[in-house]
């Protein structure tokens, strides 16, 4: 192409003003020839492809607005027939194709809408492409949340965002932000495209684009997901400060979700920052009363050190507010069970064939049944969770010598697969 204008790139700025004005003309061939391509009845969409690709990268017509407006037409012409073989027709269609071409029906329209809008000598602008191509873009654009959902479903998280991206995007773009205002499909659903978007973009580690587009979910049915998302982004950003407020915010909104408690959770206890935890899980208790969660920090924090007897009273203030929340069964039973290891151990000089070492032993046999009941509950609640309190009975079983109890235990963990 470049030889048919007789003139390389390298030569331009040598050209006098004829020459320049001559080179010009023989390039806007170029885009007019791709134009009658595309619009004749016989034209050719290949050849039109191929001669426009080479004019967008020309220095003689890039800053031409008919160079854009011929290519986003172009474009749009291939997108239809890809779109209408999908969807009119039934016959095979190039997916990739498809979708790619529309993304680049709307990028060259917004190219030649930017060229445009630059006042000419006489102070004026032109909308030719807002006219032309605004309206037909914005009827077809839910085709790139069709495609990102396409992408989805192939795991392919990558293109998938890039389509959604696009769609959302239209919004802010100063071309379609009016138009796209007044598509009920985009606004009625705008909240479940950003999480889609996101979504994309977490299942890509793409934390930036995540916690942009977690931020505008506002549904019931995807916020709290969203909120998971936030708080992941924070993280994966590396912004440790927003990260934990994020987690705060979460367990605020979201008080039966126990992700955002046990990632705090785990945050404070890897710092063993026991006081600023201690603190939050206070300040939630007087906000929230009956949350099960802000009781069980405390006992776990008073299990921490070794204040046994606190963390029990504070796991049974779980359980008051939450029967079910079987963490504060299985840490209760771990209390007794190193209350009763403590007493041994402080004690190891004490003959236990004497009457010293038969009361002693009395005592610590005490503490060890008093987590039979809790087991026993645990049992009710969650009975799926045979694994877990089963074997804490047959250790309490077995230690008592607790013979019937213990035999019946142990057929149902062997029923169960669990020995």
């Amino acid at each position: 192409m470049i030889a048919a204008m007789g003139v390389s790139l390298t030569s331009y700025a040598q050209m006098s003003d004829k020459e320049m004005k001559k080179a010009v003309t023989e390039a806007r061939k170029i885009v007019k020839e791709a134009k009658k391509n595309i619009e004749s009845e016989t034209g050719n969409a290949f050849q039109a492809k191929k001669l426009i690709d080479g004019a967008m990268q020309n220095d003689l017509l890039k800053d031409w607005d008919q160079t854009w407006m011929t290519a986003a037409e172009i474009y749009s012409s291939i997108f239809k027939t890809e779109y209408n073989k999908s969807v009119m027709l039934g016959q095979r269609f190039d997916t990739l194709g498809m979708y790619t071409n529309l993304c680049k029906w709307i990028d060259f329209s917004i190219v030649a809408d930017s060229l445009q809008q630059i006042p000419d000598a006489k102070g004026k602008t032109k909308s030719d492409v807002r006219k032309n191509f605004v309206q037909g873009i914005v009827t077809y654009s839910d085709n790139l949340f069709i495609g990102g959902v396409t992408y989805l479903q192939n795991n392919d998280f990558k293109n998938a965002f890039k389509l959604f991206d696009k769609y959302m995007s239209l919004e802010n773009q100063e071309i379609f932000k009016d138009a796209m205002a007044q598509e009920a499909n985009f606004t009625e659903n705008h909240s479940r495209n950003a999480f889609y978007t996101a979504y994309s973009a977490y299942s890509n580690d793409d934390w930036n684009n995540c916690l942009k587009y977690a931020q505008m979910v506002d549904d019931e049915k995807n916020e709290e997901t969203a909120m998971l998302f936030i708080c992941t982004s924070y993280a994966g950003i590396g912004d440790t400060v927003k990260w934990i407020e994020s987690l705060k915010d979460g367990i605020v909104k979201f008080p039966t979700n126990t992700s955002f408690y046990d990632q705090l959770l785990g945050y404070y206890s890897g710092k063993n920052d026991n006081t600023a935890l201690e603190s939050f899980a206070t300040e939630m208790i007087a906000s929230n009363p009956d949350k099960a969660t802000n009781y069980y920090i405390l006992g776990f924090l008073a299990q921490q050190g070794k204040d046994y007897d606190k963390a029990i009273e504070q796991y049974n203030i779980a359980l008051e507010k939450d029967e079910t929340f079987t963490m504060a069964y299985d840490n209760i039973c771990l209390c007794y069970m190193m209350k009763a290891a403590d007493l041994e151990n402080a004690n190891t000089k004490v003959d236990p064939r004497s009457a010293a070492g038969k009361k002693l032993q009395a005592q610590v046999d005490d503490m060890v049944k008093q987590t039979i009941p809790y087991y026993e509950k645990w049992r009710t609640v969650k009975p799926d969770e045979v694994a877990k309190w089963g074997n804490g009975l047959y250790g309490v079983y077995y230690r008592l010598r607790m013979t019937k109890e213990f035999n019946e235990i142990e057929k149902l963990l062997q029923d169960n697969g669990l020995m």
